[in-house]
């Protein structure tokens, strides 16, 4: 709980003392690679934070080919944005959701559930601006992302990746990296000899 409770540090100005009596549950939860955190159609119950491990979310259309949304991991390099785990539209409305979240290798999470944060909101004002920061970035991750696709093209975004994230090359199967980009593998191959010329 501890890098959870220093994320949390980070984003509110709060001490131990509050930290402690909040009196809210967070459950430490360990899954094997391949397991579903959550699958389409389930209501998104519970934020979770990764202390270990890589997580992909992905949709699948009607022809059963998968596109990657995002990749959540724990490694010195991430940033927030990819240690919480969440479908925020799923979870805030509490409706089932539309992607599959899926371990790509052994990952162990800390989580807290919706009545929870619920009663945290309710507990104090530095609470509400945590889910301010939460629900902000969300929308932020889900604009630019939803941007980048439109209107970059697939060398720019592969530039991007490699900037913001780039031990995230190094940490996930490539066919992964390319389903996010937007790409086929052949596609993402081509771009990283022309990057590296």
């Amino acid at each position: 709980m501890i890098a959870f409770q220093k994320l949390i540090k980070e984003l509110i100005n709060i001490d131990e003392e509050e930290l402690n009596r909040t009196n809210v549950e967070l459950r430490k939860t360990h899954y094997k690679k391949g397991d579903f955190i959550n699958e389409k159609g389930n209501v998104f119950k519970n934020i979770y934070f990764i202390n270990s491990g890589i997580i992909r979310s992905y949709l699948m259309d009607s022809k059963g080919r998968d596109f990657t949304w995002n990749i959540y991991y724990s490694s010195t390099l991430a940033n927030i944005k990819n240690r919480i785990v969440v479908d925020y539209a799923s979870f805030t409305k509490q409706e089932p959701s539309k992607l599959f979240f899926e371990t790509i290798e052994d990952t162990e999470l800390v989580s807290i559930d919706f009545n929870s944060l619920e009663k945290l909101y309710n507990s104090s004002a530095k609470w509400q601006k945590l889910g301010r920061i939460i629900a902000n970035m969300a929308y932020y991750n889900v604009h630019h992302r939803t941007l980048s696709l439109l209107t970059e093209t697939a060398k720019v975004r592969y530039k991007r990746l490699l900037n913001e994230n780039p031990d995230l090359l190094q940490l996930v199967p490539q066919y992964y990296i390319a389903s996010y980009l937007g790409i086929t593998p052949q596609s993402l191959s081509r771009i990283k000899k022309e990057c590296s010329k």
